[in-house]
């Protein structure tokens, strides 16, 4: 599911102004022919791409609702489904275990 967000000018970005900044986004013209930017935010497990949303791949899970992308598992671990949630999802392979620095350690 996602939401989008409309301004008409430049100052109406406000805090996104620092999103923006490296981010090409879509545009529309409204009725009386102002063109806006359109910001999409995706649910959880969702990532923008292309004005859309789409799920989060296989080893990689995002936690909250917003315009971020998804983040990668740490090293020697997987998530079992796309659209994963959070860290917790992330899965260490048979014989691993997670060790304190986040990446995935020989048992």
């Amino acid at each position: 599911i996602a939401k989008t967000r409309l301004a008409d000018t430049p100052e109406g970005f406000g805090a996104f102004q620092s999103l923006l900044r490296d981010v090409t986004l879509p545009s529309a013209t409204l009725a009386g022919g102002a063109n806006v930017a359109v910001l999409v935010e995706c649910s959880e497990g969702h990532t923008p791409l292309g004005g859309g949303c789409v799920t989060c791949d296989l080893g990689t899970y995002k936690e909250a609702i917003g315009n971020a992308s998804c983040l990668i598992c740490p090293p020697g671990s997987s998530t079992s489904e796309t659209a994963s949630l959070s860290l917790d999802s992330c899965l260490c392979a048979a014989g691993l275990y997670l060790n304190s620095t986040e990446s995935a350690s020989e048992s």
